[in-house]
């Protein structure tokens, strides 16, 4: 048999940062399948040594996607990620519905007939059971952004609605540490796996909004394509209704027109300034933005944005043309506003 060279000629250190270089990939994982051209895995099969070296390496850089059904437990394979259970570190779970197969046990108001297993039981104790048995595992997060109203089950059912539920049992607790972001903390689990469920569109969304230093109310330079791109990667509607709150926090009317959101928004900032807890803080914004986007469309956010930029220019106008005339409150401009 032909020497190999790079098991034989190159240290260990060496191959594991080559391993790191061909492995890494930007997007999480669904490990059935195939980009024609995109990178692949095909290194794992080269030969043993190099698998047992880099299969490691592969699942400590990369997150591996799942869904309801490659928990459920009683599933047909053919629906299933082949998800190595033994080795995987860190995990994205879309699609958190219930799996194909205990769907049909499921009705109206999150009640379950006869059948269903208890990894697809609405409460997910049984899905978070089965999370505490991957043994490497180090992050999980559950994007509940296609399931809200499963997500606002599990949440009033951790929160302790029934005394006798599994989650008051185990003195668990769902903790808002972002915007749609909330930690899963529990007695009986170890301090690994970090459990969160978020609404991942809506946390992305906003951190990165939150992120651009030069926004203000006329936005920033590359205002069109950023957007854009984020309606194409993201969701269709977010961008546009949070873009709208973040520019509209430089505008003189801010406090007029977004007085509820301007002061919990303020709540939370003055909270992490002073070292205190903003868990509170951050769930009431949380569901302040969410009303705030289920009551507005799309065309609403853009329009509100259109007229709150043609109010501050024509106040900045006014302003430029008569300095020594005192300057309009806030409430005098009110009226050419959407509310």
């Amino acid at each position: 048999m032909a020497e190999c060279f790079f098991l034989t000629r190159l240290p260990a250190e060496l191959r594991v940062q080559i391993y790191e270089h061909i492995l890494a990939f930007q997007r999480p994982l669904k490990l059935r399948q195939v980009v024609a051209g995109a990178k692949n895995t095909s290194v794992l099969r080269a030969n043993r040594q190099i698998h047992s070296e880099a299969l490691p390496v592969f699942f400590d850089l990369n997150i591996i996607l799942a869904t309801r059904n490659d928990f459920c437990e009683w599933p047909d394979s053919q629906l299933q990620t082949p998800i190595r259970r033994d080795q995987v570190r860190h995990l994205l779970v879309k699609h958190f519905g219930q799996s194909i197969r205990c769907s049909s046990f499921l009705s109206g108001n999150n009640m379950v007939l006869p059948g269903c297993c208890r990894s697809c039981h609405p409460s997910a104790d049984g899905f978070i059971e089965a999370l505490s048995h991957l043994p490497r595992l180090q992050t999980a997060v559950i994007d509940y952004h296609h399931h809200q109203r499963e997500f606002g089950f599990i949440k009033a059912t951790i929160e302790g609605i029934g005394s006798t539920n599994v989650y008051s049992r185990a003195g668990c607790q769902m903790t808002c540490i972002g915007i749609g972001k909330y930690q899963f903390t529990s007695g009986l689990l170890p301090p690994a796996p970090s459990i969160t469920f978020t609404d991942s569109p809506l946390n992305y969304i906003w951190n990165r909004f939150s992120a651009l230093e030069s926004l203000g109310l006329f936005g920033v330079p590359e205002e069109k394509a950023l957007l854009e791109y984020l309606r194409d990667d993201m969701d269709r509607a977010l961008p546009d209704k949070l873009y709208l709150l973040h520019c509209a926090r430089h505008s003189v009317l801010w406090l007029v027109i977004f007085q509820r959101v301007a002061e919990l928004w303020q709540d939370v900032e003055d909270d992490l300034a002073e070292g205190r807890d903003p868990g509170a803080s951050y769930e009431a914004l949380t569901q302040d933005i969410s009303g705030f986007m289920a009551r507005h469309s799309v065309q609403d956010a853009r329009m509100q944005l259109q007229l709150l930029r043609a109010e501050e220019a024509r106040l900045q106008e006014w302003q430029s043309v008569e300095p020594q005339l005192p300057a309009l409150a806030p409430e005098d401009h009110r009226g050419a506003l959407l509310t």
